[in-house]
């Protein structure tokens, strides 16, 4: 799925009265670059704007706009700009015409960044703990991972290219994290959505999420600088997408084997506390050198204990040395994605359709 696109419309696509309009709608005491946020009742969340002289440059994430997370959507880069991007226009002021339609529909526009997701199936493991299972021990032969910005739930994974990176991300926490009051507002208002829909949409996007981790490549502006042919929307097809997806997931290189942590299910039941402080021990961290204090170290290790029924005064790796391996390369090989067609028990009575 294509979760996020950045990209720029020429000057001759919108036109000068397009343009001061757009000026009109959004001043500012500076005639060059102007960064404009945009929000919508019917968004998931917000999107962005530039004006940058002629040149009119958007930032979006396609499935908050069309008012759902972003747990799955179409590959189909050319179609999710053809379908969001004049939403967006519209809220910034443009009158979106049958000749910029056109222009939308032929690829008219330049490309600077596109994140491709996919979900992969993860069977009989729990994707929080395999998630950073699988950072850590990347971080172990390549350098410690990245967290990105916000909510701690991803994890950047062979970082330090100028045209891609990859993205390890745990959807069912973010998910989780999610289901409070102010989301689900903003997922109520969503136009289109019925009461019963709403809470049939919302499972459906926690099966998605549940089903297991999801990788993501993102492309940036060096990557379109060094592929011309693909640096406008008009040199990409259906499946370019997942083309690009499967081409670079082959060379990723990712390890066979992946500790799994012990009792992760009971473990989860903990104080939130003591459960990163039971990940942490669980891949090798002495917990009496990170703590402060002999104090609080005293108290996760009794509530472990009393919950778990293991020492963490003790290394892990001997008292978890027979917890089993999964393999990362086996996970996120290409079929064993996640299609939403694998989900259609999930509408086979009928009775959640539209």
């Amino acid at each position: 799925m294509i979760d996020f696109y950045d990209l720029s419309l020429p000057p001759d696509v919108l036109g000068s009265e397009q343009l001061q309009r757009v000026r009109q709608r959004h001043p500012s005491d500076t005639q060059g670059f102007r960064k404009i946020p945009l929000e919508c009742p019917n968004w998931m969340g917000k999107q962005w704007a530039m004006l940058d002289g002629e040149t009119v440059r958007l930032k979006v994430c396609p499935s908050k706009v069309l008012g759902r997370w972003n747990t799955w959507g179409s590959s189909d880069l050319r179609q999710v700009v053809l379908e969001t991007a004049p939403v967006v226009l519209r809220e910034l002021g443009v009158r979106v015409t049958a000749e910029l339609l056109a222009h939308l529909a032929a690829g008219n526009y330049r490309l600077h960044e596109v994140h491709i997701a996919h979900q992969f199936w993860l069977r009989n493991r729990g994707i929080t703990d395999f998630v950073q299972s699988l950072a850590r021990t990347i971080s172990e032969s390549h350098g410690p991972e990245h967290l990105p910005p916000g909510q701690g739930i991803g994890f950047y994974l062979y970082r330090g290219s100028r045209t891609r990176h990859w993205v390890l991300y745990d959807k069912q926490r973010e998910t989780e994290r999610k289901a409070v009051p102010r989301y689900r507002q903003r997922f109520r208002r969503a136009e289109g959505f019925t009461r019963a829909g709403i809470g049939i949409e919302r499972e459906f996007q926690r099966v998605v999420a549940s089903s297991g981790p999801r990788l993501e490549l993102r492309l940036k502006d060096h990557f379109f600088g060094r592929n011309v042919a693909l640096a406008t929307g008009s040199g990409w097809s259906a499946d370019t997408a997942d083309r690009l997806y499967r081409q670079y997931l082959v060379k990723l290189g990712l390890p066979s084997r992946v500790k799994a942590v012990y009792c992760r299910e009971q473990a989860q039941r903990l104080p939130r506390e003591v459960f990163k402080s039971y990940l942490l021990w669980a891949h090798g961290e002495d917990l009496r050198a990170l703590f402060r204090t002999d104090q609080t170290f005293q108290v996760h290790r009794r509530a472990m204990r009393r919950e778990l029924g293991v020492d963490v005064g003790l290394p892990a790796s001997a008292v978890l040395a027979r917890r089993g391996t999964v393999n990362a390369a086996r996970v996120f090989d290409w079929s064993n994605r996640v299609r939403v067609e694998d989900l259609a028990f999930f509408w086979a009575d009928g009775s959640n359709s539209d």
